[in-house]
This record gives structure tokens, C-alpha cells and sequence, in this order.
């Protein structure tokens, strides 16, 4: 194939991809987007591109949050240009899927045509594969989008650059970089060397003494390089975040139930890269208690997990087997988002689609590493009809990833579509009820967010959250009847009794309709009782200076 044309192709294919997608550019804000970005509008925008973004006290993501205060503040704090931008990215990334696979290709010697074919093929997997739908769909992404961009970035960089020095240069460079956009980039360095083992130390001894020198003698400096700007990123994380106390997973602190949460973790990404649309939604919510205690499904869990790891260790090392590195490679890249380390960073789920961005890239990108079947020739019928089975299936599943993305891509459209999807997977998820309740109130839709409200006080399950913000809804619009109801129904819950937070915004709303009922003196009590939970609660301070107001006033009756 001559370049003008894999050139034209290429093209070809980055247009299909941007017209599949086309409806990601009508978007609006997604969950936590505008109350993340609203904070970036300000002149105080700096501050929060190094600390207190989005209110973390764990992450530190300064050139992405940099970013991002540059969109709003360009775009004047519209989200379509922004979903436009991150539609961009990812075309940027399915292109650069293609060169480094191409290079791949070069350095293993295969064929040009061959070499052409497998890249494009490549591309096209990568950008249609319905398992980014997430990561393409919602601006909050672009962490992860930027991220695989970068490192994508640093492993052409590591594939083309011959001169040791100015390779260890750039790779260092890239991994700073990289690193201050998200600390998935963690596992950068980890996956050079994987990428130096696959492609520049299998053509002597097999022997680990033989893979290291090999690999150490053209990269020694590069691996320096990086180690020493991660210790600078670790002392510019200090700076901006100083000591950071991370929460600790108390229900799987125990190693057998750390290792039985990772083996889970592990097989629901590989599910996701093999067949991402099972399970596909924006929660993944896991009871994390179930990992204390052995069962026939989580045995077969632990050891498909070892299996896969042994068996890609077992064939990259004895074998040299490209299919080795592929699982060593996808493995590697999911290793910041397995819970290895008992440190909860988010309740609602415990997985998500969009973390298995960077994974899918490498995966796609390395498998020019696999040699094609060979066909036995036994008849010329036979071998045609063999040939044709490849582009075939390639086909079929182009088609049903085209139909899925152009499916599930509504869903992600607005906040209203996607609690309402979620409601639909599961029906019992009480966040994904209090996210719809929300929305409603944000859209302005209060005649829906009333009704939705009304279904969930006849609910026999209680959503205390639902309550607590279906009570402030209604007590707006004056709706005391309403607000009684969701307030009585709430105080019965176990977490106003048991949850500091839940219980100062039930006292809270309290004071609100007994201020309303004309009980001054018990709504100046529970707003007391509130501001004693959380000092800084505005509202509450503006309910006890009415109530106070109140009382004044009727003492000053005659």
C-alpha cells in the first residue's frame, strides 16, 4: 500500500469516527461538571488549578485543570465547544493508536502492506470501540483523554528517537507531563519498559538476565530520567497539596479481601475491553463486603485473575509470545485503577468505563505484535473463504459498535437522560434517584422533580437523600404538605439518626417549614441544632435570623 493512499485511509477513517460520534457536541454539563468548573470563572482560577478543585484533597491534576479554566474562560463557559475539544482529543488519540502501531509494525519487520492494514485496522477499533462511549461523551474526561494522549505521545517518542540522551530527554519530559494531567500516568515508565522488552529485546537470549541487560543498555538513562522527575512531581505535589490523609477502605483492609477486590476489579476491565456493552452505565456500585468471604464465584474470579497474569508473564518471558506482552501491556495500564492500595477515592462505584482508556489504547496499539493465523491450504475454496472470515467479522462488530455508540450516546446528552438510564438499569439505585431529583431542580423542570418526588415518597424503600432535597423543593414553592411528607418520612431513616451530615440537613430543613407553620421558637431550635452540626451552614444562619426576626416581632406586639 503506498502512503498516499493508508494516508487517505486514515482520514477516511477519523471522518467515520467523527460522524459516529457527531452527537456528542449537543451536550450539555455533565454530574459534577459545572459545579468543578464554576470555581475556574473566577480571577482565583490559579488557586484552584493547584489545590481544591472540585473540592479534592487527594488529586492533583494542574495542567488538565489549567486547561480546562482555558476552555471556560475562551468559551465563555458554554459546554459544546467543550464537547467539541474533547471529540478533537479523541481523534488525536485514534490517530496516534495508528503511528505508534505502524511503528510497531516497522521494528518487528513486517511487510508495508501488512504493516498499513494492521494500523488502520487499529484505528478503527480503537475509535469505535463502544467501551470509550463514556470517556467521549462527557467533558470530565478529558483527564482521562489527555492522559492517553501524552502517553501515547511518550511511547512513539520511545519507538522513534535513536539517540539515547535526547530519548531520555524527551521521555522524562513526557512523563512530568503527563503526570500533572492525571496520576494514572503513574504506570508511564512501567509501560517503556514493556515497550523496550517487546520490541528491542527478543532477538538474543531469552534468559530475565538477558531481557534486562538488553533492555537496560538502550534505556538506562531514559529510566533515570523519569525516576528523577517523579521525585520532582512528588515534591510539587507535596507543595501544593501538603500531607494528604487518605481514607482507608475499612470493609477490605484484610489482604485476602484486598486480593479478592483487585481479581474482581481486574476481570469486570477485561469484560469491559472484550465485551464492554454488558453492564455498560454511568454506576457500577459493589458491595465491597463480599470480598471478606470465599465464594465459588470469587474463587473462579482469583484464579482467571492469576491465570491471565501468570500465563501473560509465563509467555512474554519463556516465549517471547507477542499475546505476553498484550496482557502484560493492558495489565499494566489498569494497575493505577485496581484498588491495590486500600484507599477509597470514590463510593459510588467501583469501576468505571472510562478508566479503561489508556489500557485500551496500548492494547490496540500492540497488536501488530500478533502474527496472523496461518491458513492451511486445503483446497482454494476452502483458503478464500478463510481469508474472508477476518474482514468479516471486523465488519459485523463495526457494525454493532456503530449501533451501540449511536444507542448509548443519548443517554449521555444531558443530566436528565442519564439518571433516568440509570434508573433504568437499576431500579433500586438510590443515588442514581437523588441524581434525578436534581436535575430536575437544576433544568428548572419543578413540576417533574414534584411528581418524580411523589413516586419516591410512595416507595417503600427510603431514599433520605431524595427526602431531604424533595423537602427543599417543595418548602421553595411554598408546598408545606409536600415538604411535611418528605421530612417525615426521612427522620425514620437510619441515616438521620446515624450520619452527622444527613441529620444537619434534615434540621435543617425542619426549621425551614416550622418557620413556615409559624413555630418560631422550634424552628430557631432546630436551626441551632443544625448550625451546631455545621457552623457555616448559610442557610441555616438566614432561617434562625428569620426566626429570631419572628419572635422579636411578636414580643413587640401588643
Amino acid at each position: 500500500m503506498n502512503r498516499g493512499l493508508m494516508r487517505g485511509l486514515a482520514v477516511a477513517i477519523l471522518a467515520a469516527v467523527a460522524f459516529v460520534y457527531l452527537p456528542v457536541i449537543h451536550g450539555k454539563f455533565l454530574w459534577d461538571d459545572w459545579p468543578s468548573f464554576r470555581d475556574l470563572q473566577g480571577e482565583q482560577w490559579l488557586h484552584y488549578v493547584f489545590r481544591d478543585f472540585n473540592r479534592w484533597n487527594l488529586y492533583f491534576r494542574p495542567l488538565t485543570v489549567a486547561f480546562f479554566a482555558f476552555q471556560i474562560k475562551l468559551f465563555h463557559s458554554q459546554p459544546e465547544p467543550m464537547h467539541v475539544v474533547l471529540l478533537v482529543i479523541h481523534l488525536i488519540n485514534v490517530s496516534l493508536v495508528g503511528v505508534l502501531a505502524n511503528r510497531i509494525g516497522y521494528l518487528k519487520e513486517a511487510t508495508e502492506s501488512r504493516r498499513s492494514w494492521t494500523a488502520l485496522v487499529c484505528m478503527l477499533v480503537y475509535g469505535l470501540h463502544p467501551a470509550l462511549i463514556e470517556s467521549v461523551s462527557w467533558i470530565g474526561c478529558q483527564f482521562d483523554q489527555i492522559t492517553t494522549m501524552v502517553t501515547l505521545c511518550g511511547l512513539i517518542t520511545n519507538a522513534y528517537i535513536q539517540r539515547p540522551i535526547l530519548r531520555a530527554g524527551a521521555l522524562s519530559f513526557i512523563f512530568f507531563v503527563a503526570a500533572c494531567c492525571k496520576e494514572a500516568a503513574s504506570v508511564f515508565p512501567l509501560l517503556v519498559v514493556l515497550f523496550d522488552w517487546a520490541l528491542f529485546a527478543q532477538n538474543g537470549e531469552r534468559t530475565p538476565q538477558a531481557i534486562i541487560g538488553t533492555v537496560l543498555r538502550r534505556n538506562w538513562r531514559a529510566y533515570a530520567a523519569m525516576l528523577a522527575c517523579g521525585i520532582a512531581y512528588l515534591g510539587l505535589r507535596h507543595w501544593a497539596l501538603g500531607e494528604v490523609n487518605y481514607l482507608q477502605s475499612s470493609a477490605t483492609t484484610a489482604w485476602f479481601a484486598r486480593f479478592q477486590e483487585i481479581c474482581f476489579v481486574y476481570m469486570r476491565y477485561l469484560r469491559i475491553l472484550v465485551w464492554p456493552i454488558a453492564g455498560m452505565g454511568p454506576l457500577h456500585p459493589v458491595d465491597v463486603t463480599q470480598f471478606r468471604y470465599a465464594t465459588a464465584t470469587s474463587i473462579l474470579n482469583d484464579l482467571a485473575t492469576l491465570s491471565i497474569v501468570a500465563g501473560g508473564l509465563y509467555l512474554a518471558v519463556r516465549r517471547g509470545s507477542p499475546l505476553g506482552f498484550v496482557i502484560l501491556a493492558v495489565t499494566g495500564a489498569l494497575l493505577p485503577v485496581l484498588h491495590i492500595l486500600p484507599v477509597v477515592f470514590e463510593r459510588s462505584s467501583l469501576f468505571h468505563e472510562r478508566y479503561a482508556t489508556m489500557a485500551l489504547a496500548v492494547g490496540c496499539a500492540m497488536l501488530p505484535l500478533l502474527k496472523w493465523p496461518r491458513i492451511a491450504a486445503f483446497s482454494k475454496g476452502t483458503t478464500g473463504m478463510a481469508r474472508l472470515l477476518g474482514p468479516a467479522v471486523l465488519f459485523l462488530w463495526l457494525m454493532f459498535a456503530i449501533i451501540d455508540i449511536r444507542t448509548i450516546v443519548p443517554n449521555w446528552a444531558n443530566d436528565i437522560a442519564l439518571w433516568r438510564w440509570a434508573i433504568a438499569l437499576d431500579h433500586h439505585s438510590l443515588l442514581a434517584k437523588d441524581y434525578l431529583l436534581m436535575a430536575y431542580e437544576d433544568s428548572g423542570d419543578i413540576d417533574s422533580a414534584l411528581s418524580f418526588g411523589d413516586q419516591l415518597l410512595a416507595e417503600p424503600v427510603t431514599c433520605t437523600s431524595c427526602m431531604l432535597h424533595f423537602a427543599k423543593i417543595a418548602l421553595n414553592k411554598n408546598d408545606t404538605a409536600r415538604a411535611a411528607a418528605a421530612l417525615e418520612k426521612a427522620s425514620r431513616s437510619t441515616l438521620v439518626r446515624a450520619s452527622p451530615e444527613a441529620r444537619q440537613l434534615y434540621l435543617s430543613e425542619l426549621g425551614q417549614w416550622l418557620n413556615m407553620q409559624g413555630r418560631h421558637d422550634d424552628a430557631r431550635q432546630a436551626f441551632e441544632a443544625a448550625l451546631a452540626l455545621k457552623p457555616d451552614d448559610n442557610d441555616a444562619k438566614r432561617g434562625l435570623a428569620q426566626a429570631n426576626a419572628f419572635i422579636h416581632d411578636a414580643k413587640q406586639m401588643p
